[in-house]
């Protein structure tokens, strides 16, 4: 039988495939022919002939996997994708919005109820989910319907920062967010594979080694060094609740202030 779909180059590799696999079998190769763009550095095709290609062993010892799925996605499939550290510095900031949106529940679920609070997610929902499959329906449009996925991530820091302003959160709007942030995951997760891919394919000690290097500071440490920032912030010796501030941001350890508390992160 033929083959349901084939991804490729228009020209010449589509053209010798089906001239090779009809003239042997006698019978149709595939039924869809999908043709997809170049991958380019600086508008030049990436090839190992020109010396100008990035392995992806080089691009998994500095990012996610996802962040390079993202990376892909971000381009229409038919067109060139030109790559460059710099646009995958600005994916991974894409990917960490989209991861932090759904973690942000946590936040929102140590607020105080409070029943007055009326912004609620529903509508934003209803009209994300839409314009997501109905892009994703239009020849694969994948950066029309990440769009819509980041419209809605907009919506919902609206919500989050308007209730940690207001001091508390009704069940409704909690609820909207959860799902919300519900729909992200499963979305993403479920047709893109986010969110539960494989740690990067590099060999074991080179993992060790990243990780030694980029922490080299761990989580008590931290936990102890935000203590030590709080108690001089309550004292109003702010220049040492600042000094750890950047102390710690200079290890690539971000800290967020919260009603709830202080949260911490990797850069």
């Amino acid at each position: 039988d033929a083959l349901p779909i084939w991804i490729g180059l228009t020209f010449p590799h589509h053209e010798n495939e089906l001239a090779q696999a009809q003239a042997l079998t006698d019978r149709p190769f595939a039924k869809y022919w999908i043709h997809n763009g170049l991958v380019t550095v600086n508008g030049q095709k990436m090839s190992k002939s020109l010396g100008n290609y990035i392995t992806l062993k080089e691009i998994y010892q500095k990012y996610h996997p996802d962040v390079l799925r993202l990376l892909v996605l971000s381009v229409h499939y038919r067109s060139p994708l030109d790559f460059s550290w710099e646009k995958l510095k600005e994916i991974k900031k894409a990917y960490d919005r989209l991861k932090n949106a759904i973690e942000e529940v946590e936040v929102l679920e140590k607020l105080p109820e409070n029943q007055n609070f009326e912004y609620h997610l529903y509508d934003q929902i209803a009209k994300a989910e839409q314009d997501f499959y109905a892009s994703m329906s239009d020849d694969f449009n994948t950066p029309e319907a990440f769009a819509a996925i980041y419209g809605l991530v907009r919506e919902m820091n609206i919500l989050k920062d308007k209730a940690v302003k207001e001091g508390g959160i009704s069940k409704k709007a909690l609820q909207s967010y959860k799902e919300a942030a519900d729909l992200i995951y499963k979305t993403t997760r479920d047709i893109f594979g986010f969110f539960d891919s494989l740690k990067p394919c590099i060999d074991i000690e080179e993992v060790k080694q990243i990780e030694k290097e980029k922490s080299a500071i761990d989580e008590e440490l931290i936990e102890i060094l935000i203590e030590v920032r709080n108690k001089a912030r309550k004292e109003k010796k702010f220049d040492i609740a600042d000094y750890v501030r950047n102390s710690l941001k200079s290890k690539g350890i971000i800290l967020e202030d919260t009603p709830v508390g202080t949260k911490w992160k990797k850069a």
